[in-house]
């Protein structure tokens, strides 16, 4: 019987955090794990292994070096299995690794337990004659830490060791020693005790063999004394003699005593334990007088008790043992029950299962073996008890390794499983709609998913067509029902289908209309389609441009103009033009004075507004109130006719489209000699009526500091300045409601008051009019 060791069970586990050590790569710690975790091997037997690591680097291998035979190898993702055959050898010198890091030690023998310990039978003894006391020790090894013990009682009678022995195959062991009969003797239990010591490596392993009782037959003298009657009558084997008269001689005899046969647990156990491979004998011993013969049969067929036969299972059974002399028989049963290792059948564990979807099962695999083996099975690095109900999934589905493992070995197989389940069809296997064409592919289809394959038939008009069979539908308007049957149910589902004609391709209005309007600064894209079968490619580009447009972005006025668009399909093209106008708000470009400079009072001058914009602006006016005013132009011009002193003020033009207005303003003044005209444009918001900072006035500078030309009159746009600096004439006349700027050193403040005599520290110094 094959057992682990401690030095075994080290190797095949291996220490955690290992390294894993991979060529180019960073190292990363990861766990090493061994599956069955407590494997059991018989001497001579073989054992899968599966070894799986944590490390997920993708081009890391396990792999295990050991002199001992390895028959077979699979591997996966993170997992790695071998199978080590013929496994006879105990001595730990042979290193296992999982990738290039610390190597274990595995041992190389597997120790093989004592099978049997029998003590021959023992006759009975004379006193003072010498006798053999002989163990036998069954198919043990390793035969050198094998200690055989002989006890009389609590005495030792003898002790062996084998430290000698070279041989590392299980052998049968005999140790014989004398001893002497005493009268003291009678009575005594003989046993002999067999220990296999593997420690520290293995374990202490020790079984003994039953306990002899010994007899001693004592010599004795019978006397006896005749006195009244003439013969005495002994039952045989005892001898008669004559009665004598009292006091005569006495007549000594040896008395022998017959028995009747006699077995029990010592001579004859009633159970017997052997291990399937290994060679036994049958011993069952009988007491008696004479020494009876035994006689064992199984079912009528009479056994072998001399010769040792070599174990198999089907000497199983109960047999019944006779012990037969002169004087009777006796009959004792005996039970031999017989281990042997897991076995996977082909009909227990079949290597091609089926099953059915949301079925609940007991898993996969069951094994012969005594003792009942433990049977797990693993698919992608998931264990599987074969004791605990499945519900089954289309997941479970695959190829299996299967273990069966108990005292005795373990025994492997692979396993391939399908699952079947009823018909599905989704969208992508039976579209719900199919527009087709005549005589262009793709045809109509409808399949179906499911195991065993389903059958695929549509129906019609009360006429069916069977699509798994490769028979087509023909090519009509309407709704078909379709229906996906196998054994384990039918799925139904509705399929619209549209017949078309093939056709060149065309665009209309509908399609493409040929004249679009779009905002300046909105996303847009010319998204044209074209009618026709099969369906048209259309692209359009601009007129001497090659950048197709077809992706939505975001436009501007520079996108207006004439855009060829092209369909195409197999029957032909179509060309279709589109008038794109991208519209935006007005922008004004001129806001002018037309006359000579400079304007005396009485003559003519005119006020001109441009903008810029799509649809074209229009254009609205607020001015001084006077009489001398015409309008022209679209509105666009402001004539003022014989200038006079009501026509000084502000001017503004308001530009307006659908899409927003824009305001631009224009400040006049009038004195005695001269009517100066002042351009004074501030942009603002299509909402807002002024963006500030625009105003001034111009005032009579009549202090010292006109004179020195300290002050500046300016457009508050283009800093246009009409500037008083060092006049000769004076800076008499009215000043009427001018808008402009005073510099004083850094600061600029609007004028708003009729005089102004001058700067002091930075700020302006304001003279009350009159």
């Amino acid at each position: 019987l094959g057992t682990p060791t401690l030095g075994l069970r080290q190797a095949l586990h291996g220490p955690a955090g290992d390294m894993c050590t991979v060529s180019g790569a960073e190292q990363h710690t990861f766990d090493v794990t061994i599956w069955p975790k407590n494997p059991v091997v018989v001497h001579g037997g073989s054992l899968w292994l599966n070894c799986s690591a944590s490390c997920q680097e993708t081009d890391a291998r396990g792999s295990l070096e050991t002199s001992l035979i390895k028959e077979k190898r699979d591997n996966g993702t993170g997992w790695a299995a071998f199978q080590l055959v013929n496994i006879t050898e105990w001595a730990p010198t042979a290193p296992v690794f999982f990738l290039p890091s610390h190597p274990n030690v595995l041992p190389h023998i597997i120790p093989e337990i004592p099978e049997q310990v029998v003590l021959d039978p023992l006759p009975l003894m004379e006193v003072g004659k010498e006798y053999n006391l002989t163990c036998r020790v069954f198919s043990v090894a390793p035969v050198q830490n094998l200690t055989v013990t002989l006890h009389k009682g609590k005495e030792e009678l003898y002790v062996k060791t084998f430290e000698d022995h070279s041989d590392n195959e299980a052998s049968d062991v005999v140790v014989t020693h004398t001893i002497a009969a005493r009268q003291d003797d009678h009575g005594e239990e003989v046993t002999c005790h067999a220990a296999l010591d593997l420690r520290p490596e293995g374990p202490f392993l020790e079984k003994a063999a039953f306990i002899k009782v010994l007899k001693v037959l004592v010599s004795c003298k019978l006397f006896i004394i005749y006195q009244h009657s003439p013969t005495l009558n002994l039952p045989s084997p005892f001898i008669s003699y004559p009665k004598r008269e009292e006091h005569q001689p006495m007549c000594v005899f040896p008395l022998h005593i017959a028995d009747v046969p006699e077995m029990d647990e010592s001579t004859c156990p009633s159970n017997h334990t052997w291990v399937e491979g290994t060679h036994q004998t049958l011993h069952c011993l009988a007491e008696g007088n004479p020494k009876p013969t035994v006689a064992c049969s199984k079912e009528g067929v009479a056994h072998n008790m001399e010769k040792e036969e070599r174990v198999n299972r089907t000497q199983t059974g109960v047999y019944n043992c006779t012990a037969t002399n002169e004087l009777g028989s006796i009959t004792r049963t005996v039970t031999i029950y017989v281990e042997y290792g897991p076995q996977l059948s082909e009909s227990d564990c079949p290597s091609n299962q089926t099953w059915v979807e949301g079925s609940q099962l007991d898993f996969i695999c069951q094994a012969h073996g005594v003792p009942v083996p433990d049977v797990s099975c693993m698919k992608d690095g998931k264990v599987y008890n074969s004791n605990k109900l499945q519900n089954i999934t289309q997941s479970h589905a695959g190829v299996y390794q299967c273990n069966a493992t108990n005292a005795h070995g373990s025994s492997s197989k692979m396993v391939t499983s399908r699952v079947e389940y009823k018909p599905e069809m989704d969208e992508s296997s039976c579209p719900s709609n199919w527009i087709l064409v005549e005589g262009v592919l793709p045809s109509f289809t409808c399949k179906a998913e499911g195991i065993p394959p389903p059958e695929v038939t549509c129906t019609k008009d009360g006429m069916t067509y069977y699509l798994s069979q490769g028979q087509g539908i023909p090519l009509y308007n309407g709704t078909f029902w379709c229906n996906a049957t196998n054994r384990l149910g039918t799925v139904a589902k509705a399929v619209a289908v549209t017949v078309e004609s093939e056709s060149k391709p065309k665009m209309d209005e509908s399609s493409c209309p040929s004249n679009q309007t779009w905002l300046e600064g909105t996303l847009h894209s010319l998204a044209c389609e074209a009618n026709g079968t099969p369906t048209p490619l259309v692209i359009c580009a601009k007129e001497g441009g090659i950048e197709e447009f077809y992706r939505e972005r975001n436009v501007s006025r520079n996108d207006s103009g004439i855009y060829q668009c092209k369909a195409t399909n197999g029957h032909g093209t179509e060309r279709w033009l589109v008038n794109v106008q991208v519209e935006y708000r007005p922008v004004i470009s001129i806001l002018a004075v037309s006359g000579t400079l400079p304007i005396r009072r009485g003559e003519n001058f005119t006020i001109t507004c441009q903008a810029d914009g799509s649809p074209a602006a229009s254009y609205s006016w607020k001015v001084p109130q006077a009489s001398n005013l015409n309008y022209g132009g679209n509105n666009s011009t402001v004539t003022v006719a014989s200038a006079d002193g009501q026509n000084s003020g502000v001017y503004e033009c308001t530009a307006s489209n659908k899409h927003g207005q824009q305001h631009k303003y224009s400040a006049s003044s009038f004195a005695d000699h001269w009517l100066y005209i002042i351009a004074v444009i501030a942009i603002a918001a299509a909402t807002m009526l002024v963006l500030g900072g625009m105003a001034g006035v111009i005032y009579y500078l009549k202090s010292t500091a006109c004179k020195k030309g300290e002050y500046n009159v300016r457009d508050a746009e283009n800093s246009t300045e009409a500037t008083c600096l060092n006049r000769e004439r004076t800076c008499d006349g009215d000043i009427y409601g001018i808008h402009a700027l005073l510099h004083c050193g850094v600061a600029e403040q609007p004028i708003e008051r009729d005089t102004i005599e001058g700067c002091q520290g930075g700020e302006p110094v304001f003279v009350p009019h009159g």
